[in-house]
């Protein structure tokens, strides 16, 4: 290498690291001067009123789950909600104990829905939806199997529930599913009754149905096996009947004595059809608290899990689910 050559390469070295260095700048962001959007979450129900939770939309993620875990100082009491069906605006009154907002509106298949939420010195935002039709379910069969063994002792499966046994309920069902995009909440529960009222119920049930499979769902919980899931859509019958097969075990006496043995055991079963704002919602709040929030199970390969909203200029999510609900009764 000649001595010019050397020259210059040493040169446009120098010249390269102040330029790199002459980049660097160090930003402070102070969250209190930035205007905060506003986080939503409320769902409507075809038993229910709706109720909407309003709060303050931080820089960071804070995840809601089913308890609302959003610190106080977070909730926006005094905001403006409106909430109108089918351009018909509905009643909504704030409930300082549930500390949400509550809509005299319930969920009516086909209804349009608008929400919208404005705060002083914030952005105000609104989410629209559609009700779903009434899901269309017919259960066609249901065996016992594995009699309940008299005397004997729990199963292994419940360490989180007392009214575990060895007996168990097969339940064959057939979804009639309309054209078009279509989502789904299926609830398997176990009940136990005594004196006219529920005093068990158990929310659990198995499936090897490939619409239940999950391959994110790396990680079991309770009352969920690893990559099963409750939520899924329509995607392998789009527009056809669909038979599935579900497992469910049926309530056990707490003490293993004729007088205290429930009156009544029953299976019920209910098929929602989800929103698709809601759907959408669900299932990235699934995967993220199954799969990416708990750290020492975590997939370090695994890809960020965006939570969708389908508030505009805001978080959260609302929508609506109707359902068909089946009661099947056992004998004791």
């Amino acid at each position: 290498m000649t001595m010019n050559r050397r020259r210059s390469l040493i040169f446009y070295t120098i010249f390269a690291l102040l330029a790199i260095s002459s980049c660097e700048v160090d930003l402070t962001i102070d969250q209190e001067d930035l205007p905060a959007d506003i986080s939503v979450f409320g769902i409507m129900s075809p038993d229910t009123t709706m109720q909407i939770l309003v709060s303050k939309t931080h820089l960071y993620y804070l995840y809601v789950g089913s308890h609302y875990d959003i610190g106080l100082g977070s909730q926006l009491p005094d905001a403006t909600v409106h909430v109108e069906v089918n351009g018909k605006e509905a009643a909504v009154k704030y409930d300082s104990k549930a500390v949400r907002y509550v809509a005299d509106c319930r969920a009516n298949p086909h209804d349009y829905v608008r929400v919208t939420v404005e705060s002083p010195r914030l952005r105000g935002t609104y989410g629209e939806f559609q009700v779903p039709e009434e899901p269309r379910m017919e259960v066609l069969s249901m065996e016992r199997v594995l009699d309940e063994i008299p005397g004997g002792s729990m199963s292994s499966s419940s360490t989180d529930s007392m009214y575990d046994s060895d007996t168990l309920a097969v339940i064959k069902l057939k979804i009639q599913d309309p054209p078009g995009e279509n989502f789904y909440r299926l609830r398997v529960t176990s009940e136990g009754i005594r004196s006219g009222r529920v005093e068990a119920v158990q929310n659990r049930f198995t499936s090897g149905d490939v619409v239940f499979f999950d391959e994110r769902l790396f990680r079991g919980t309770m009352n969920l096996p690893a990559y099963f899931t409750n939520i899924f859509s329509d995607r392998y019958f789009d527009g056809k009947d669909y038979t599935l097969t579900v497992e469910t075990r049926i309530q056990k006496s707490l003490i293993p004595l004729p007088d205290y043995d429930f009156e009544k055991k029953r299976v019920v079963v209910e098929l929602q059809s989800l929103s698709k704002g809601l759907y959408d919602y669900l299932k990235a709040a699934e995967v993220y608290d199954r799969a990416y929030n708990d750290t020492t199970y975590r997939d370090e390969f695994m890809e960020g899990v965006m939570i969708p909203t389908n508030m505009v200029n805001g978080t959260g999510a609302v929508g609506a689910y109707s359902r068909c609900r089946m009661i099947l009764d056992l004998k004791k």
